[in-house]
């Protein structure tokens, strides 16, 4: 691999609990250690035919994938997505989704002192879906009877998971009329089912996603 390069891939199996329970320690991601972990959850809004909101990168230290805990937090990225509607069939393995959109991708902010995280390859996702919930995602989320399944694309024909989404409302005890819709004038919590194994030790440069198998 070029060292310039970073590629990155999800793993699902053993962290599908979301990014919250990983980060207290709660559970860890066995397997050989990365150079670090990463985790992209946010909040998005419904505006009409469009989509805006915020989605953070938070990534750890290679060891937290065995051993959890906040402590191997490194640093978070910011970014800042918006998007217009698109035809859905712009995603050819997701005929289930409901929603597409196409994103506009603007760096905010981060706090990682190296470039760790920086890396354009993280934010070059091309295009934001909406599901169904979808077999994958079952237990992942806090409202399983109101979330939708969400999906990224990174190379605008074809879409992987993202986790799901649901309601910011129910958070606090006010679920909307229909929680369980993507609703326009609502904001939606992004949770993620996937953390993501990173690698490429100069992570600041442009570089290549492999989706594929970690070996």
């Amino acid at each position: 691999m070029d060292a310039n390069a970073v590629s990155f891939w999800p793993e699902r199996r053993r962290c599908a609990l979301g990014w919250a329970v990983l980060a207290a320690g709660l559970v860890g991601c066995g397997g050989s250690d990365p150079e670090a972990w990463g985790m992209l959850h946010g909040h998005l809004s419904a505006d009409g035919d469009a989509v805006h909101g915020y989605a953070v990168w938070e990534f750890y230290a290679p060891e937290w994938g065995r051993r959890g805990g906040e402590d191997r937090h490194q640093c978070a990225r910011v970014l800042e997505l918006s998007g217009d509607a698109v035809d859905v069939d712009v995603l050819a393995n997701c005929p289930e989704c409901t929603h597409v959109w196409e994103l506009s991708v603007a760096d905010v902010d981060h706090d990682c002192r190296d470039s760790a995280g920086t890396a354009p390859a993280l934010a070059a996702m091309t295009h934001f879906a909406l599901a169904p919930r979808l077999p994958a995602d079952k237990g992942i989320g806090e409202h399983p009877a109101s979330q939708l399944s969400a999906l990224w694309s990174w190379d605008g024909a074809s879409a992987s998971p993202a986790g799901v989404v649901w309601d910011e409302s129910l958070d606090h005890g006010s679920p909307s009329s229909n929680p369980d819709r993507w609703t326009d004038g609502r904001r939606y919590v992004l949770w993620p089912g996937d953390v993501w194994r990173l690698k490429g030790s100069a992570l600041a440069n442009r570089a290549v996603a492999d989706t594929g198998s970690s070996d």
